[in-house]
């Protein structure tokens, strides 16, 4: 079995690792079943749930979430384990993370005192 395959796109310099795919597919399944049985549960409290939510005395949807945080760590250092500059990653993360804050924040601040609710 090939664990690692072309991106769909069929660019040969965009690889994807199969195993990490399978286990990005468990994680969402894991988080899915959790939402679709809370929604069940507060339309239908006596109705059946879909599986359990809990396997080995853990949470399946922070069991999801930490796969997801755990893939987004592997797949970044994966991707930049050639040639990683802590500063450059920094500055990129800061540009993209604080700008969209910041323009969000006051938004909805001018939005509330437009509205003048608080």
């Amino acid at each position: 079995m090939n664990l690692i395959a072309q991106s769909l796109n069929g660019n040969k310099s965009e690889e994807r690792f199969l195993y990490l795919d399978i286990i990005r597919l468990l994680a969402t399944m894991m988080v899915f079943l959790v939402h679709f049985n809370v929604k069940i549960q507060a339309s239908y409290p006596l109705g059946k749930i879909l599986g359990s939510t809990i396997f080995l005395n853990q949470y399946l949807g922070d069991v999801g979430v930490t796969l997801f945080i755990i893939l987004s760590g592997a797949s970044l250092m994966i991707t930049k384990s050639e040639h990683f500059c802590t500063v450059s990653f920094y500055k990129k993360r800061f540009l993209s993370i604080y700008p969209p804050f910041w323009i969000s924040y006051i938004a909805v601040a001018l939005l509330f005192i437009l509205l003048g609710t608080t």
